[in-house]
């Protein structure tokens, strides 16, 4: 109760609303079916230890909290995952127009259909065209939950990724051997696109939400006419490459450079000192070889 009553006074919200809010965020003794079968590291923001006592872990500040209220939510209602789901490709899109903003591109909204013999063969989740260099990006979003270490699960998923993406690709680019420009413009709605676009400035992206190199789970995307990076990845690409004179060529080249590469690691450790007690944790976190040589670089 002194809980509630605290974020009452914080936020200004009504009573009924905050109580409501907390009960679906605290971890109760009938989740406890939830907790046999759930085999990653669940870290939940509030524990109800009963007779009013709620316990607050201080793990649960290390780790992204919306990762245990979703899996917890779902336990409860599992038709709450499509309900959960369904905004995330608008979510991704909007995201990902956000990051080719200005005059400069056309951002083509929602889903496009894509039809060969009047038959709708695939689609595609977003496009975006060049006015300058006449570039095309058609991508394909995927938010898949890696957030488990159930390798079943794991490889399922993986599979499904390469298999997906290798079949989009497949029937995008068949699609477009088949077309003419005139109709490729038509179908994206395209202004000032005629006489600039040509297909062999049309790049096709595939863009994960957390995970896109499959190799490690048994499953390899070796396509040359499709670049896959997570979200972080292309984010990072994007910003390095600024406003460039060829944006969407150079970040296709960029992604495909990096599907090969060897990302190098190595532990940073970390101590803590509680009074006379010091815990040392050698392998908790980890940096890469590229961080790794900026900060020796930046300390010469």
């Amino acid at each position: 109760m002194t809980l509630i009553n605290d974020m009452v006074d914080f936020s200004g919200m009504e009573k009924a609303v905050v109580a409501e809010a907390l009960d679906m965020l605290i971890l109760k003794p009938t989740d406890s079916d939830f907790l046999r079968t759930y085999t990653a590291r669940f870290k939940p923001l509030l524990i109800d230890l009963g007779s009013g006592f709620v316990l607050r872990p201080a793990s649960s500040v290390l780790y992204n909290p919306l990762h245990a209220v979703y899996a917890l939510l779902i336990s409860r209602n599992p038709a709450l995952r499509n309900k959960i789901s369904e905004a995330r490709e608008d979510w991704l899109r909007n995201y990902l127009y956000a990051l080719l903003a200005g005059t400069r591109y056309q951002r083509i909204e929602g889903n496009i259909k894509i039809r060969k013999d009047r038959k709708t063969i695939t689609d595609i989740d977003a496009a975006i065209y060049d006015t300058l260099t006449g570039e095309l990006a058609l991508v394909q979003i995927k938010w898949q939950n890696y957030f488990t270490n159930d390798v079943k699960k794991l490889r399922s998923r993986a599979k499904n990724f390469v298999t997906e993406i290798s079949k989009w690709t497949k029937n995008v680019n068949d699609w477009i051997e088949s077309s003419n420009l005139q109709s490729i413009i038509a179908s994206f709605k395209l202004n000032g696109a005629q006489g600039r676009l040509e297909k062999s400035k049309i790049y096709l992206f595939g863009l994960s939400k957390n995970a896109a190199r499959m190799r490690g789970y048994g499953y390899d995307l070796d396509n040359k006419d499709v670049a896959v990076g997570t979200w972080a990845q292309f984010v990072r690409n994007r910003t390095e490459i600024g406003p460039a004179s060829k944006v969407i060529s150079e970040l296709f080249n960029r992604l495909k450079a990096e599907e090969s590469s060897k990302v190098e690691t190595r532990p940073i450790p970390i101590e803590l000192a509680f009074a006379e007690v010091k815990l040392n944790f050698k392998d908790i976190w980890r940096i890469t070889g590229e961080e790794n040589n900026k900060k020796s670089k930046s300390s010469e």
